[in-house]
């Protein structure tokens, strides 16, 4: 199976990966056989030639065949086997641009949460979107040191938390007017019920450039 990865994102200190199946079109979200199926730092290496690093968005990686495993609220799960991943090349964000949905709300609604009951009875059937967004605001929530960014997609405000755990977070946690400019891809999540609810996440975000578009 090839992916191309869309989130590296933090999980309980460890990571949560997600990306396109090249050869359906639909998310997958690989996790462990753990209670909350983070990956830990062995699981999210990808071999490049002698070296080994983390997965990171637009790696287009080969990962094995992996076992559906659904769950509500996040049917795009699968079961992490063995094999280790193995980089193929990078992506072009040109390429990511076939996989953006254009219309919302995000998730069932226009706040920031949805009630697991809803989530439940509803049957949820994804969890995960990439949108495009133009001139986003970051800003980090003091109290929490909690990066989060407000932005408008489809007509409708949203303020939400960036669990990307890319290299540039530190720096738009402490200079984050330096990223509210030009047109971004955001991995949207829905994360895992807590307290009656489920929250909605930027899992990964992608600044588009005319150049080669990810910029660490």
């Amino acid at each position: 199976m090839k992916m191309i990865c869309l989130a590296n994102s933090r999980k309980n200190k460890t990571h949560c990966v997600a990306g396109i199946d090249l050869e359906t079109g639909r998310w997958i979200r690989p996790i462990s056989t753990v209670a909350h199926g983070e990956l830990d730092a062995n699981q999210v290496m990808v071999a490049s030639g002698l070296t080994s690093r983390q997965i990171a968005p637009l790696d287009i990686v080969q990962i094995g065949d992996l076992v559906s495993s659904p769950q509500i609220g996040q049917p795009e799960n699968v079961l992490r086997g063995d094999t280790k991943w193995t980089l193929i090349r990078r992506a072009e964000v040109t390429e990511a641009l076939n996989f953006v949905e254009n219309s919302g709300p995000l998730f069932y609604g226009t706040s920031h949460q949805i009630s697991e009951v809803l989530v439940t009875s509803a049957r949820i059937k994804k969890s995960l979107m990439l949108i495009r967004v133009e001139a986003p605001t970051f800003f980090e929530r003091t109290y929490k040191r909690q990066l989060r960014v407000r932005f408008k997609f489809d007509g409708i405000s949203y303020d939400l938390p960036v669990t990307d755990d890319s290299k540039w977070i530190k720096d738009a946690k402490s200079s984050p007017e330096r990223f509210n400019n030009g047109s971004w891809l955001f991995t949207v999540s829905l994360g895992e019920s807590w307290n009656g609810n489920r929250y909605k996440l930027i899992a990964c975000a992608i600044r588009i450039t005319d150049e080669d578009g990810y910029k660490e």
